[in-house]
């Protein structure tokens, strides 16, 4: 592997997976429409996909980083996020916590009620990324040709096929379905 091609693959890491700026980081004066296309072409490189492999699971060595650690954290956030505080007001001794007129539904009384809030949106991150690791969102879908031929379909960053490819491809489709 070409020794530019193993510094694209570290800034990529290095960077958060942003190919584009990876890709400038190496060539600072290419434009931004230049580095995407090229981060995408070198992103498809097997030998670049493999140092980027291999580059990911050192950091996860060196950091006693497991998957079980991972989940471990991912719980523990949700748990925490999830717990309720109370919203309060005002500072020193004249902190309270807010209160708030509520209306009982079922009786229409109107009764002065604490209010308290969590972390909605820490806790929905959580439950994604836990969601996602159990397989409860499914990146595949099942679908069947009009003459009964199964067809199953995954989910794919189509940006990252050329225009030749989307042609073939939307070429092909054409085809199956007027099978």
């Amino acid at each position: 592997m070409k020794p530019i091609h193993k510094a694209f693959a570290q800034k990529y890491v290095e960077l958060g997976l942003n190919g584009t700026l990876a890709y400038k980081s190496i060539h600072p004066k290419v434009s931004n429409t230049t580095a995407s296309a090229n981060a995408v072409r070198l992103l498809r490189s097997a030998s670049i996909q493999a140092e980027i492999a291999s580059i990911q699971a050192k950091i996860c060595e060196k950091s006693d980083l497991t998957v079980a650690s991972v989940i471990n954290d991912l719980v523990e956030v949700k748990q925490r996020c999830l717990q309720r505080y109370p919203v309060m007001r005002g500072s020193g001794k004249d902190r309270r916590q807010v209160r708030e007129l509520v209306v009982i539904p079922e009786t229409g009384d109107e009764v002065l009620a604490d209010v308290w809030q969590f972390d909605s949106m820490g806790a929905n991150r959580s439950l994604e990324l836990l969601g996602k690791h159990l397989g409860a969102f499914p990146n595949k879908v099942e679908l069947s040709t009009p003459n009964g031929i199964q067809v199953e379909t995954h989910a794919y960053d189509w940006s990252l096929l050329t225009l030749e490819e989307k042609r073939t491809l939307r070429t092909l489709l054409a085809k199956a379905l007027r099978a």
